[in-house]
C-alpha cells in the first residue's frame, strides 16, 4: 500500500524526521483532533511506550523507521530489530500527542460554555481512556484498567493514584480516596478527594463542579481541586489561570499560578501559596521532654517509635551532651535495637508540588556527646530526613539525605563531642513529573541498631525556601570554537 502525503504514517514519518512542513502539520492536527479512536490508540502506544522504558532503560536511541525496512534476519537480528521499531513508534507517538496539545492553533479564549456538540455525547459514548492505575478503580459499574475506555460516569479510587485522559484532551489525575462525576469530556464534578487536570488550550472552558454551586473555569492550565478535612474545597493553580465562579459573587474570580483559592470562613480567599514550615524548632514552650503527639504541625509515623522533642537548656542532665541548638529543643531520634523499639519518624505536610519551582530545605544536624550516631562507628542504625512525596503509608525521597552517606566524618565518629552539621538539600520541579503530588518535610529512623546501645541523631532550624525555577537556557547556534589553529 502506498501512503498519500496527507495520511498518518506519512505525516508522523515527517514528523520524526523533523522534515514536517507547516501545512502538513495542520493536517496531522486535525486528524488527531477529529479522530477520537486514533487518540485512543495513541494513548495506548504511550502505555506501550512506558512499559519499554521500564524493561528496557538502556535501550539505543530510536533509528530512523525509514530506514529499517523489513529484510532477511535471523531470529535474534528480527527481535533487535523489532524492539528497535517499538521504541520508535512510542517515541513518534509521544512526539505527536505534544505537537497536538502545544502546537495546535490557539481557540478562542472564551469561558462561554461548550457547544452542544462538546458538551453532549450519547450515554454508551466512551470519552475516558485509563492511561495508569496503582489502586482499585470503578468507572460507573465497571472495573477500570489500564487502556481500557470508559462513557461518562461516577470514578471512584480508593487509594493510590490513576490517570485518564478525556476525549476533549484533559488529562486527568486522582490522588487517594477520590470521587469524580465525569459528566461529558468538558465537564465533571468532584464530591470527594483530590483531582489534578492539565488542560491543552483546545479544552478552554473545561469545568469542574464544586460543593455550594462553586465552579472552576479552565482558562488554559494546570490547577489541582481537593476538599480538606471540614470539606472545604480548595483550588491551586500550578501553570496559567483558572475562574472561580461563587454564587455569593456577582462576577468571577481569576486565579493564577503559584495562588490558591480557599474558602476558610465561607468566603472566597485568594492568596499566594503559603510555603512555611510550622514550628521549624520543635518547641515545646513547657515541660523538660515531651511526646511530638502534643504538636499537630508534626506527626509521627509510628506512635511506638521513640521520637520526642527534647530540652537542653533546662535539663541537667544532659547539659554539656547536646549540642546548642536554635531554640530551646531539639527533635531526637532514637535508633533503637530491632527487638527494643519501632523504626519511624515524624513529618510535616507542606502543599502540592507547584511546576517549576526550587525547593531549598535547611536543617541543622546534631548528635548528642554520650550516644553513637546514626550512620557512625560504633552503631548500624541509619536515618534519613529532607523533602519526600507520596503519602504516610509510602514515602519516595525527592531530595533526601541519609546519615550514614552525608554525615561529615566528625559527625560520625564517636568521639564524646556534641557536634552539629547544616545540611541543605534541594529540588527542582522542572520536568519532575511530580505536578500536584504532595510535598513532605520527614526525618525518619531507616535502620536499627545493631547491639543494645541507642544511636541518637537531633534536628533543630527546619527553614524551606521556594522560588521560580530559572527558565531553561537556549543552545546557541554558534559553531564551536577551538584553541588549535
Amino acid at each position: 500500500m502506498t501512503n498519500t502525503p496527507d495520511t498518518p504514517d506519512t505525516l508522523l514519518t515527517a514528523l520524526l524526521e523533523g522534515d514536517l512542513k507547516a501545512d502538513d502539520h495542520a493536517a496531522l492536527c486535525e486528524q488527531l483532533h477529529d479522530d477520537a479512536d486514533l487518540r485512543r490508540r495513541t494513548v495506548r502506544l504511550m502505555i506501550v511506550d512506558a512499559m519499554l522504558a521500564d524493561v528496557y532503560p538502556a535501550a539505543e536511541p530510536a533509528p530512523s523507521l525509514s530506514t529499517h525496512l523489513p529484510k532477511a534476519q535471523t531470529p535474534a537480528t528480527g527481535f533487535r530489530f523489532q524492539l528497535r521499531t517499538a521504541v520508535a513508534l512510542a517515541a513518534m507517538i509521544a512526539l505527536v500527542v505534544t505537537a497536538w496539545f502545544i502546537l495546535r492553533p490557539e481557540p478562542s479564549t472564551s469561558t462561554q460554555p461548550p457547544t452542544a456538540s462538546q458538551g453532549v455525547q450519547p450515554a454508551d459514548t466512551p470519552i475516558t481512556t485509563v492511561v495508569s492505575a496503582s489502586g482499585t478503580v470503578v468507572i460507573g459499574d465497571a472495573l477500570a484498567h489500564a487502556g481500557s475506555d470508559h462513557p461518562a460516569g461516577l470514578i471512584t479510587l480508593g487509594s493510590g493514584s490513576a490517570r485518564f485522559i478525556l476525549t476533549s484532551g484533559v488529562d486527568v489525575q486522582l490522588h487517594g480516596a477520590t470521587q469524580l462525576i465525569i459528566h461529558d469530556p468538558m465537564h465533571a464534578t468532584l464530591t470527594q478527594g483530590t483531582v489534578t487536570f492539565t488542560c491543552p488550550p483546545s479544552a478552554v472552558g473545561y469545568t469542574v463542579n464544586l460543593s455550594g454551586g462553586r465552579k472552576v473555569v479552565d482558562l488554559g492550565t494546570r490547577f489541582q481541586v481537593t476538599y480538606d478535612i471540614d470539606g472545604t474545597p480548595r483550588t491551586t493553580v500550578f501553570e496559567g489561570r483558572v475562574e472561580i465562579h461563587d454564587p455569593s459573587l456577582d462576577h468571577a474570580r481569576v486565579v493564577t499560578a503559584g495562588q490558591i483559592a480557599t474558602w476558610p470562613t465561607g468566603r472566597l480567599t485568594i492568596e499566594p501559596y503559603p510555603w512555611q514550615v510550622v514550628n521549624p524548632g520543635f518547641e515545646v514552650g513547657s515541660g523538660l521532654t515531651a511526646s511530638l503527639t502534643t504538636h499537630p504541625s508534626w506527626l509521627e509515623e509510628h506512635p511506638s517509635a521513640d521520637v520526642r522533642t527534647r530540652s537542653v537548656g533546662r535539663n541537667a542532665e544532659t547539659t554539656g551532651l547536646r549540642p546548642i541548638g536554635e531554640g530551646d529543643t531539639w527533635l531526637t531520634l532514637d535508633g533503637r535495637p530491632a527487638d527494643d523499639g519501632e523504626l519511624g519518624g515524624v513529618y510535616q505536610k507542606i502543599g502540592p508540588i507547584i511546576d517549576r519551582t526550587v525547593y531549598r530545605l535547611h536543617v541543622l544536624v546534631g548528635e548528642r556527646a554520650d550516644n553513637p550516631t546514626p550512620g557512625g562507628q560504633g552503631t548500624a542504625a541509619d536515618v534519613t530526613w529532607g523533602l519526600f512525596t507520596g503519602s504516610p503509608d509510602h514515602f519516595e525521597p525527592l531530595a533526601a539525605a541519609v546519615a550514614s552517606r552525608d554525615l561529615s566524618d566528625a559527625m560520625k565518629a564517636d568521639n564524646n563531642k556534641p557536634d552539629t552539621q547544616t545540611s541543605e538539600l534541594t529540588f527542582d520541579s522542572t520536568d519532575s513529573g511530580r505536578l500536584g503530588e504532595e510535598l513532605y518535610i520527614r526525618f525518619a529512623v531507616i535502620r536499627p541498631a545493631g547491639d543494645k546501645r541507642t544511636a541518637q541523631l537531633l534536628f533543630d532550624d527546619v527553614r524551606l525556601d521556594v522560588r521560580n525555577a530559572p527558565p531553561p537556557t537556549q543552545p546557541s547556534n554558534k559553531p564551536p570554537t577551538s584553541d588549535h589553529p
